[in-house]
């Protein structure tokens, strides 16, 4: 089961704190016009204003923005979002700093030497990916003119030469897609849950949508139902059947803040931030109920429970500053955590966790992507990275 995750406001709190600083530091508030043409944005991303960076860096600009050259060696993405199909791993990589995102594309058949393949460079932050047939499925998030957020879908059929063929601008700030036959389920922040016709990638339309307030985080699909999580108000499941009118049918209330969801048979497992993982029972998606949790004793050392995947009878956790955390879930009811991967590095930012087989892809914040051996589930091993 793979999971798609993006950034939520416990992280973004904290790449603010550091990233605010040195922005500050290197930058300056001085606004730079210019009247000339606009510059080609697939070889520029756009920066913050700037004095004394632009005067080191052959620059552009258009109005109030700045477009600085795409120099990879300057640019540090982060890891947000992963998703696995065969052997290659798909990883959403954004620079907090540059508003610069990438899908990258990485070969994962020698796992204990994961090699980069290709890429596709995104205007703004891509905060999440799915893969489906010869494409892939981007959420990317932009405010900022001339960029827009939305849906972009890549052709991949080619994993050596990836590229754009079609988009979708929508309402609000994309965080999380699902893809479930010809329609793409969007988590698109303060826009609520949109669903998209991707049945022709090159011309997608919005077909219907759901938005009663709330932030939408991220979004599984399984069957006729749609599990949307709204970090501040929990996990909100749509019966989708008709995708022109999709209607809420229950609400799991958050305990902490709902970060992500695993929707495994009778059963929704949610990433409860503080409050670890929740077992839900969703037979009845009217009346989800929970009947399992683990809570972690000690939050400084098991971190903020972030995201989740499920394989038998293990849930696979990534939890921002505490590793990858691997719960038997054979008894729904009584989880139990039997091992853990984790590092001495003070930045482990596992954000996100799919699982193929006897192995866990993590994507690991500033670390990229992190490969953990879980043929021994009681005793992880990280075998590679990227």
């Amino acid at each position: 089961m793979i999971i798609k995750q993006r950034l939520q406001p416990f992280v973004l709190l904290f790449f603010s704190l550091i990233a605010i600083p040195i922005l500050t530091s290197v930058f300056a508030a001085t606004r730079i016009t210019y009247s000339g043409a606009e510059p080609d944005l697939d070889e520029y991303l756009l920066t913050k204003p700037v004095t004394d960076f632009v005067s080191s860096h052959s620059s552009e600009a258009v109005g109030d923005n700045v477009y600085l050259p795409l120099i990879a060696s300057e640019v540090h993405r982060t890891a947000f979002d992963l998703d696995v199909s065969g052997d290659l791993v798909y990883l959403a990589l954004s620079s907090t700093e540059y508003y610069s995102g990438r899908l990258q594309i990485i070969d994962v058949s020698n796992s204990t030497s994961p090699m980069e393949i290709g890429f596709y460079d995104i205007p703004g932050s891509v905060m999440s990916v799915a893969v489906s047939g010869d494409y892939a499925y981007v959420a990317a998030s932009w405010t900022g003119a001339p960029f827009t957020g939305g849906l972009h879908i890549i052709d991949v059929s080619d994993p050596t030469a990836p590229m754009e063929i079609g988009f979708y601008d929508t309402t609000g700030e994309p965080q999380g897609v699902a893809v479930s036959g010809d329609y793409a389920y969007f988590a698109d922040g303060d826009g609520g849950l949109r669903i998209i016709n991707v049945a022709n990638p090159s011309a997608p339309v919005e077909v219907g949508f759901y938005d009663a307030g709330w932030y939408a985080g991220d979004v599984e699909v399984v069957g006729n139902y749609s599990y949307v999580v709204a970090p501040g108000s929990g996990l909100r499941i749509f019966d989708v059947s008709d995708p022109s009118d999709p209607t809420e049918t229950g609400v799991f209330y958050k305990q902490c803040e709902v970060e992500s969801v695993a929707v495994v048979g009778n059963y929704a497992y949610v990433a409860d931030g503080c409050a670890g993982l929740r077992i839900v029972n969703i037979e009845n998606p009217s009346a989800p109920t929970e009947i399992g949790f683990y809570d972690p004793e000690d939050d400084d050392t098991e971190g903020w429970y972030h995201d989740v995947a499920v394989e038998g009878d293990y849930a696979y956790v990534a939890a921002v500053l505490g590793g990858l955390r691997i719960l038997n879930i054979e008894n729904p009811s009584n989880p139990t955590e039997i091992g853990f991967f984790d590092t001495e590095d003070t930045e482990r930012w596992y954000l996100a966790v799919a699982v193929e087989g006897d192995y866990a892809y993590v994507a690991a914040g500033w670390d990229g992507l992190r490969i953990i051996d879980v043929s021994d589930p009681s005793n992880p091993s990280e075998i590679g990275v990227n």
